[in-house]
């Protein structure tokens, strides 16, 4: 990793600022670096830039933090360092902000759920080093301006690539001196199939019955669904060549879902809620394609997906209550 990396403040841009990339963006600020928001959402923008960006939590906590922040990615100039943070759906659309931004030689790091988000970036990026990034800390918009951080852990960090993993380490070290705690990791294919394991078991239950995830653990019939669709991942992983770091992976899983506490949505609720489109093709739909190709059946995730996605393509035709 050269010295514009390293050595001297950098300049970082946030490609995304629903929740997730707002609360990076407020975490990343408290640093000596240059830190802008890019977001199409005006009224979240002007918001920020009129007040700054409310942020409730962890716990009892709250905080406003002032933000450059801009519709335009043409405001931005260069930067050394570009998150991405946007729905997998917008993958495209933020890798090509990504490459409108990033300098020759800078880093981009996919900070998304899901599995493919990182390659679909350097296929649109190649000029950069790309990272993937498997998220620590969760969180929901509350409206413009306005976000909740639920979820504070620590973020896990490699190549793309696999290689260069003392680079790698530094960059874990930047992000986390800069406000982002981040532990690098030689086999981030682990760790990213390991958080798609933990998701793939509870988002989809979870939105369908809209209730919070830990619910999905308590209620019988939820927990064996999720059992199941979690005993496919771990089969479709191993397969792939990735063993999972549990030997009990669905008590692991479970143990995420009551520690979300008592009122925590899944991003995938929250999107079935406001009848917008959800990441379910990157999450039980990729493990229904990795399985395919592998010869490895997957009933149960099949059916979340194809559940999910029935309700987001009549979402305008729903029957609403009297």
């Amino acid at each position: 990793m050269g010295d514009r990396v390293t050595d001297r403040p950098l300049r970082i841009a946030i490609i995304g600022g629903g929740a997730m990339g707002s609360i990076y963006a407020s975490l990343l600020s408290r640093g000596r670096h240059e830190v802008w928001l890019v977001d199409i959402w005006r009224h979240h923008i002007d918001t920020i830039l009129r007040n700054g960006l409310r942020v409730d939590g962890p716990g009892d906590l709250s905080r406003v933090v002032r933000l450059n922040a801009t519709v335009r990615v043409a405001d931005v100039g260069a930067v050394d360092l570009a998150i991405l943070s946007v729905k997998a759906f917008a993958t495209e659309a933020g890798a090509a902000s990504v490459a409108e931004v990033l300098a020759e030689g800078g880093i981009a790091i996919s900070m998304q759920n899901g599995l493919g988000n990182a390659e679909r970036l350097a296929a649109v990026v190649p000029h950069a080093r790309v990272a993937i990034g498997v998220p620590g800390h969760g969180g929901a918009v509350l409206g413009p301006g306005h976000v909740a951080h639920r979820v504070d852990a620590v973020t896990h960090l490699g190549w793309l690539n696999g290689d260069r993993p003392e680079e790698a380490r530094a960059l874990a070290r930047l992000l986390t001196d800069a406000g982002l705690e981040t532990s690098a990791t030689d086999d981030v294919q682990t760790l990213l199939w390991s958080h798609v394991a933990v998701v793939a078991g509870v988002n989809a239950i979870a939105a369908l019955c809209r209730i919070p995830n830990i619910e999905v653990a308590r209620v019988p019939e939820a927990a064996r669904l999720s059992e199941l669709a979690i005993q496919e991942v771990v089969a479709v992983a191993r397969a792939s060549g990735v063993r999972l770091p549990w030997t009990d992976a669905v008590s692991a899983c479970r143990a995420v879902y009551f520690g979300n506490g008592e009122h925590h949505l899944s991003s995938m609720t929250v999107d079935v809620l406001r009848e917008r489109p959800t990441e379910i093709d990157v999450l039980n739909g990729a493990v229904v394609e990795h399985g395919r190709r592998l010869g490895i059946a997957t009933p149960v995730n099949a059916a979340l997906s194809l559940a999910i996605k029935t309700i987001e393509r009549t979402a305008q035709r729903r029957v609403r209550a009297c």
